[in-house]
């Protein structure tokens, strides 16, 4: 999933170059810092962060060092290898465990402690950052995932967002009594399915079992996890989703929303940027609905961070480069600059979907990181492809038994 590190508009991405921006302060430390670009707008947002830093710290110049989203993640170990970048822009979940167990990252409690950020940031936000009970991370951006629902079609329909599977499965059949699309949802970007199982996961079974089995410890064809898939062909068998899937992308969701032609869609709040504002009043962005009334509410909210090399020469400078980062004004300029949302508990939110996930953040228990970054690595590209193919031929039997050989093809038992 590429819509991360400073995503404004994945549409405009530039070609594969490296781009460096410096700071003009030539005196005391030097920070290298590794960012990963997604468009062309990527390298003002750098410049004036750049302006900002150096008001505060006009000793301390820095070079920012840009690539790609394939070239960026090739680059990572070996930039956490050399301490040839000083601080790095990374993804919480896996991609941040893996680096923290080969002791890449330098841990950050001291800087957390000395600037409070217990009251900056949700308990389930410093927890995603957290290996051990040591802080290694600095959050600075998340999207929130949720269902996104159109409330003139549910004004028509006569109902409300859904509150329960009930509720959920109560909106297809309107829905399709009045030849209206209940769902959309896209398998073009293999990725995006991979939503469905995380939002079902987490309700039935929880955060410490989801993460659990996307590292491998638990077998894919655990009943728990056939549970999951019997649930997710409940609503494929009652015809809740767009028949055309195949055919479309992330980029594609919206429009029938907004067009009154479909019901809802589970998106995340990346898609602000994509939102006309005459459309802000129109929609309602909402926690996925429950499963087991029991159970704790989980997000999933894919994490941004900045994190510290181990083998960086420039400890110090770092961590004020980080706490720097941490600031609610810092935090604010990014958010607004990309449409993103701040995780800060005193950002002030400014998309639509941005001002009604805060409310899902206050009353997370915990957060996922989004399946491709929170499974095994290895499994990433395979595992995606039989949760799309599972929307096309939903065999629970077939797909959990996939999964399960991908598992041991890939990690051994």
């Amino acid at each position: 999933m590429v819509l991360c590190g400073f995503c404004a508009n994945a549409a405009n991405i530039e070609t594969a170059v490296e781009q460096k921006l410096e700071s003009s302060v030539s005196t005391g430390s030097h920070l290298n810092i590794a960012v990963l670009y997604s468009t062309r707008g990527h390298r003002g947002i750098y410049k004036e962060l750049t302006e900002r830093f150096n008001q505060v710290h006009p000793d301390i110049s820095l070079s920012f060092n840009g690539l790609l989203d394939e070239q960026y993640k090739e680059s990572v170990n070996q930039w956490l290898a050399t301490g040839e970048m000083d601080v790095l822009y990374w993804q919480a979940g896996e991609r941040l465990t893996s680096v923290v167990g080969r002791e890449l990252i330098h841990p950050i409690d001291d800087l957390w402690r000395e600037h409070t950020l217990d009251e900056a940031f949700p308990e389930a936000i410093k927890n995603a950052v957290s290996f051990k009970q040591k802080a290694y991370a600095l959050p600075f951006t998340y999207y929130a995932w949720g269902m996104l629902y159109s409330k003139p079609i549910l004004a028509q329909l006569g109902v409300a967002p859904p509150q329960d599977w009930a509720d959920l499965l109560n909106l297809c059949v309107k829905a399709r009594q009045q030849n209206i699309v209940p769902i959309m949802i896209g398998s073009a970007d293999p990725w995006l399915p991979a939503a469905w199982f995380d939002y079902i996961n987490l309700r039935l079974n929880g955060l410490a079992f989801h993460k659990q089995l996307l590292r491998g410890l638990h077998p894919f064809t655990d009943e728990r996890v056939v549970n999951v898939f019997n649930h997710w062909k409940q609503l494929i068998d009652s015809e809740c989703f767009v028949s055309e899937h195949e055919h479309i992308d992330w980029r594609r969701l919206l429009p029938p929303i907004f067009r009154q032609m479909a019901a809802s869609s589970l998106v995340a709040n990346f898609l602000d940027v994509d939102t006309p504002p005459d459309y802000f009043d129109r929609i309602a962005f909402r926690s996925f609905p429950r499963i087991d009334p029991e159970m704790p509410v989980y997000e999933d909210m894919p994490l941004d961070v900045f994190v510290i090399a181990n083998r960086s020469k420039n400890i110090t400078s770092a961590e004020k480069f980080l706490a720097f980062m941490s600031r609610l004004d810092t935090q604010t300029f990014i958010a607004k600059a990309i449409g993103q949302s701040s995780p800060h508990l005193a950002w002030d939110n400014v998309g639509s979907l941005s001002q009604q996930n805060k409310i899902i953040l206050q009353n997370v228990s915990g957060v996922a990181q989004y399946f491709d970054r929170d499974i095994q690595q290895s499994m990433v590209e395979g595992s995606l492809e039989i949760l799309a193919q599972f929307l096309k031929t939903p065999d629970v039997e077939r797909t959990v038994q996939q999964l399960e050989k991908l598992r041991l093809t890939q990690l051994g038992d």
